[in-house]
């Protein structure tokens, strides 16, 4: 979990330097070429070749690959406008929105941390967007 914290961390100051001085389909692409060896290196002790039968789900496959990409393109784009304090507290907000979403449409438990969760974080986004910085 912390490295896992600390290599987040790493990605997005490392896209917001480079959102300064690249353009943002130039980061995206190197994003796109470093992380499927990263992830070939993890995936190498566990690979098993999918079946037949799983191959008809390749459309899905190909919408999730499309979206991912326009989530790159767009928090790149999210760096280059904005600080990245201010980016990645509003990221946060999908954790709390999705449980919501979660619960209408799959009926989720919500319980009460959850509820406190998203507060705080709704709270803190508040803060952070109407107080003045020192």
């Amino acid at each position: 979990m912390l490295a896992s914290a600390l290599f987040y961390a790493m990605v997005h100051s490392s896209t917001k330097a480079l959102a300064s001085t690249e353009s943002i389909s130039r980061v995206v692409l190197f994003m796109c070429v470093v992380q499927p060896p990263i992830g070939l290196i993890f995936s190498l002790s566990g690979w098993t070749w999918p079946a037949l039968a799983q191959l008809s789900w390749i459309s899905w496959i190909v919408i999730i690959g499309i979206s991912a990409l326009s989530a790159h393109y767009c928090m790149t784009k999210a760096m280059q406008c904005a600080e990245v304090t201010t980016v990645l507290t509003l990221d946060f907000l999908h954790l709390p929105t999705m449980s919501v979403v979660g619960a209408w449409l799959y009926s989720e438990d919500m319980n009460i941390s959850l509820l406190i969760g998203g507060g705080v974080m709704l709270l803190g986004n508040s803060l952070n967007s109407y107080l003045p910085t020192t």
